[in-house]
């Protein structure tokens, strides 16, 4: 039986071994005896398991001592460091400045336009050149209606020898603005509607004379409609030897003076 086997199994078997002895009639003398040993029986136990360090005060034994208390940590498991948090981007004390805007150049003045020369006046005619002598010796501030009747009745008794000044006046001033004036090119050709427009205008103003502009225009188009093909191949033919015409004049006109302006 090992050491620790036997030590247990007087453990067990000391109180019983008390027990019995304090039961049994006996002289004090026993009595200690007994407990003696019993505790002798204790002590070598306790000696066998490897308890005893020290002596017992009085009984001259090796006292027992309780094993040592498991030892706590001295300072608990420090918790890891919390994890800082990154350090916010500072923004910049002075907000950046825009670049300057780029200056638009100076907008490049366009030069005033060429004015036309102003056009000549039309020539007075001989009525107005009268009337313009008459006011001069025509008392001053009478009304228009009144001026205009003396006027009328004054040229009236003229005569064709007192006009003939006066004509004779506008027509000079009509020759010189007729030939201040640059030379007209020839009219274009009509065509074949514009023709039988001629032919038809006077038939209907006639027949209708509270005809408007536009009223004409609407019959003689009703009526174009209505004329046969012989008659507006008639008309055609009338157009294109008109502008035949017009073709040679042109010519002329250009051969001598120049290219006619595009109004």
């Amino acid at each position: 039986i090992s050491e620790p086997a036997a030590a247990t199994a007087a453990l067990a078997n000391a109180p019983s071994t008390l027990s019995r002895r304090a039961m049994a009639p006996s002289s004090p003398h026993r009595a200690r005896s007994g407990l003696l040993a019993a505790a002798l029986a204790a002590a070598a136990a306790a000696a066998a398991l490897g308890l005893v360090t020290g002596g017992l005060p009085g009984l001259g034994f090796a006292a027992l001592k309780a094993s040592p208390a498991v030892k706590t940590p001295a300072a608990a498991v420090k918790a890891p460091p919390a994890v800082k948090a990154p350090l916010a981007v500072k923004t910049p004390a002075a907000a950046e400045k825009a670049p300057p805007a780029v200056k638009k150049p100076p907008a490049v003045k366009k030069p005033p336009a060429v004015k036309a020369p102003p056009a000549a006046k039309k020539p007075a005619s001989a009525y107005a050149l009268f009337m313009k002598e008459m006011s001069k010796t025509m008392e001053k501030g009478l009304p228009i209606s009144e001026r205009a009747q003396i006027f009328a009745g004054k040229w009236a008794a003229a005569g064709d020898k007192g006009k003939k000044k006066y004509e004779d006046e506008a027509a000079s001033l009509k020759k010189a603005y007729d030939d201040a004036q640059p030379p007209a090119p020839p009219k274009r050709p009509l065509s074949g509607f514009m023709i039988f427009g001629g032919d038809k205008r006077a038939g209907i103003m006639k027949a209708n004379p509270d005809f408007a502009v536009g009223d004409i225009g609407k019959k003689l188009g009703e009526m174009w409609k209505a004329v046969s093909e012989a008659d507006k191949t008639a008309y055609s033919k009338k157009a294109a030897e008109a502008k035949k015409v017009y073709e040679k004049a042109l010519a002329a006109f250009t051969k001598e003076h120049g290219e006619p302006l595009k109004k």
